[in-house]
Order: structure tokens, then C-alpha cells, then sequence
């Protein structure tokens, strides 16, 4: 999984993270929309930490960015992990 550069540069200036989150969207073909989610299962908790704290100047749109990945389809999604490993048990 890596942060997809493609839509990140496709507008060859900072893209919003309104932008981005419209992106994310995907279509089949019989016309239904969805948001295109890409999953990665947590295998170790230890090794996952807070990306944001109380006194971090990052914005939201900084944030959006780091979460946009690029799916085995080669599609912009949002990345997900769950703490549903024995690690957290």
C-alpha cells in the first residue's frame, strides 16, 4: 500500500481533501456509487500509534492525504486497519 501520487499531483498544485474524499468515490457499471475503502487488517497493535496529538498543527486536509492509497486495482482509496488481531485481545 502507497500513498497515491497520482491523484495527489494530478492537479499540479495541494488538492483539498474535499477533492480527495470525491476521488475516492468509484462506480460499477450499473451506475451505483461507493466509497472506495482499501482494508489492512492490524497484525501487531504495539506497533500502531496516534498519527495526530492535542497539540499537532497538522490540518485536516494534511491528515486526508496521508490516508489516500492506492487499491490492488490501482484505484485512489482510503486506507483502514482494525485492531482485530490477537495482539489486542
Amino acid at each position: 500500500m502507497s500513498v497515491n501520487t497520482k491523484v495527489l499531483s494530478c492537479f499540479g498544485h495541494p488538492v483539498d481533501w474535499l477533492t480527495l474524499l470525491k476521488m475516492c468515490i468509484v462506480k460499477d457499471a450499473d451506475g451505483n456509487h461507493y466509497l472506495n475503502l482499501f482494508y489492512d487488517d492490524c497484525e501487531d497493535c504495539d506497533t500502531l500509534e496516534a498519527a495526530v496529538v492535542c497539540a499537532s498543527h497538522m490540518t485536516i486536509e494534511e491528515i486526508f492525504k496521508n490516508i489516500i492509497v492506492e487499491d490492488e486495482c490501482g484505484n485512489p482509496a482510503i486506507a483502514l486497519t482494525g485492531n482485530i488481531c490477537d495482539a489486542c485481545d
